[in-house]
């Protein structure tokens, strides 16, 4: 369930890295450097050996105008990417939850099955201890003291079996809640009823019962993000329209970095149309088109098997109900 939950961190992060895509970028560098020509050489102006400093300070900035929507494409992708992680996170919640709540009722139903067992090993004890008496008193046969001691080892031989399962539910839930085995020991000690299930439960109807389904928002959310990478990869096909701008300071001297006649500036659009690719943006938009389809693909299955694991869980339910109450 962590890890769920880190992986939603993730996917937000990713999102904010694109849409940081859709804002200028503004980067700053500076630089020094020390030359000194060679003197043995052909010197510039005759002068070997010269030592001269260039100091530089500069700003560079550019801003792709998203004119053809690559951009925001991106952006919807990476938003119904943070909607997968999330529907993700839920269920493996439900998940848990779910196992939690079963080995709760196994472990209390180990321990009610125990309680009976011990019950019946001293219930049976007694029965054998009358048999005998009566088979010393020519009363039963010897197949009635036999019978009896056979009731009394096999209720014998069955309470190992069940206190294994109590300690392999309680062992369970201790790592289901993220501890070590024998943690949850002393909470389940004491022993509690076995948990009654509601007589009826809110269904409404069929398909806003599976909308309730976490993988099948999860495989929606897939869809939506795939088919906003294929807007995308459209996006590739068309020009780039970017505003271009840089402000720097060049000097020799220091002193003189910040003088007037040391500033240098320009600004300007520019346009980047990728024309003789041999058809490789197209045939990405297959690649994202083939895709898309995939997930529909897998949506459908998802939704088919949510329809029978509802219909048989629902059906289970209401037989079982009868069953328990015969």
């Amino acid at each position: 369930l962590r890890e769920a939950a880190l992986r939603i961190f993730q996917a937000r992060a990713q999102r904010g890295t694109v849409r940081a895509d859709l804002w200028p970028e503004l980067t700053q560098d500076g630089a020094y450097s020390r030359t000194q020509s060679s003197g043995a050489g052909i010197a510039m102006g005759g002068f070997g050996g010269m030592i001269t400093d260039q100091w530089s300070l500069g700003l560079n900035g550019t801003w792709e105008i998203d004119v053809f929507g690559r951009l925001r494409r991106l952006v919807e992708a990476a938003d119904a990417d943070v909607a997968v992680t999330i529907e993700d996170y839920r269920d493996t919640l439900v998940i848990l939850l779910a196992d939690v709540a079963t080995y709760y009722v196994d472990a209390r139903a180990y321990q009610r099955r125990l309680g009976i067992a011990r019950e019946n090993y001293n219930l049976q004890r007694r029965t054998l201890e009358l048999t005998e008496k009566r088979f010393q008193a020519e009363l039963v046969g010897e197949l009635d003291v036999a019978q009896a001691r056979a009731n009394v080892e096999s209720t014998a031989a069955s309470i190992p079996s069940l206190e294994v399962g109590y300690q392999q539910a309680v062992n369970r839930l201790s790592v289901l809640i993220g501890c070590p085995p024998g943690e949850v020991d002393p909470l389940l000690a004491a022993p509690a009823p076995i948990p009654d299930p509601p007589e009826e439960i809110a269904i409404g109807i069929p398909a806003e019962l599976l909308r309730r389904r976490p993988d099948i928002r999860r495989a929606e959310q897939e869809i939506a993000a795939q088919t906003a990478r294929i807007g995308a990869a459209i996006g590739e096909m068309y020009p780039k329209f970017t505003i271009l701008g840089s402000f720097s300071l060049d000097a020799r001297d220091f002193s003189r970095l910040f003088a007037e006649d040391a500033i240098g500036a320009s600004v300007g659009p520019a346009m980047q149309w990728n024309l003789l690719n041999f058809g490789r943006l197209r045939c990405n938009v297959y690649v994202q088109e083939a895709l898309q389809q995939q997930y529909q693909v897998r949506y459908q299955a998802v939704v088919l098997k949510a329809a029978e694991e509802v219909d048989n869980s629902l059906v289970s339910y209401d037989r079982q109900r009868q069953r328990r109450v015969h």
